[in-house]
C-alpha cells in the first residue's frame, strides 16, 4: 500500500475482487454508496481503484462519491477498455426493438452490458449460444443490436448473427 490507504470498489465474491482484497488485508472494499457514506478514513494518502469489469454507470456514482469526501485522493479507473468500448457503444447505439448480448451468464462485464442497455430503455437480454436465440419469439421485433461480453468467442457472435439473417 505505500503509505497509502487503499480503496477497492468492486463486487464482493468475484474472482478478481477476491485476488485484490488478497493482497493486503488494509485494502478497503467499497461496493456501493452505502459503503462510502459508512467510511471514515483521515488518512490524506488515498488511493481509489476499481475491478477492471464494473458498470461506467455504477461506478460513476460511487467514484462521484468518493471524490466528494476525499478531494485529494489519487484516482485510479481501471475499467478495461473493451467493457468501457462495449458500455458506450450500447448507450450511443440508435434505438432498437431489442439488444441481445451474446456471453456467459456468470460473467460480470456481459451482465453489466444488459443492465446498461436496460438501464437506457433498450429492451436487453443475454444470451450464451445459439439454442437462447432459438427460444426467443421474433414476432413483434423489427430492429436488433447484437454485442458480447469482452471474453466471448467471435465464432459464437457470427453463428448467432447469421441465424438472425
Amino acid at each position: 500500500t505505500n503509505g497509502y490507504t487503499c480503496i477497492y470498489i468492486g463486487n464482493n465474491h468475484h474472482p478478481e475482487c477476491e485476488g485484490i482484497m488478497g493482497i493486503d488485508e488494509s485494502i478497503i472494499l467499497v461496493s456501493n454508496i452505502n459503503d462510502v457514506n459508512s467510511l471514515n478514513i483521515n488518512d490524506k494518502n488515498i488511493y481509489i481503484t476499481n475491478q477492471t469489469t464494473l458498470s461506467l454507470f455504477d461506478i460513476e456514482e460511487i467514484y462521484n462519491s468518493l471524490i466528494n469526501k476525499y478531494p485529494n485522493a489519487i484516482i485510479d479507473n481501471k475499467v478495461c477498455l473493451a467493457t468501457t468500448l462495449r458500455q458506450k457503444a450500447i448507450i450511443n447505439q440508435d434505438k432498437v426493438d431489442l439488444c441481445i448480448i451474446v456471453g456467459d451468464k456468470t460473467s460480470s462485464n456481459t451482465s453489466k452490458l444488459v443492465s446498461t442497455g436496460n438501464k437506457i430503455g433498450i429492451n436487453t437480454i443475454l444470451v450464451d449460444n445459439l439454442e437462447d436465440i432459438k427460444k426467443i419469439d421474433f414476432k413483434n421485433i423489427k430492429s436488433i443490436s447484437i454485442s458480447s461480453g469482452a471474453s466471448t468467442p467471435s465464432y459464437l457472435v457470427d453463428q448467432i448473427i447469421e441465424y438472425l439473417k
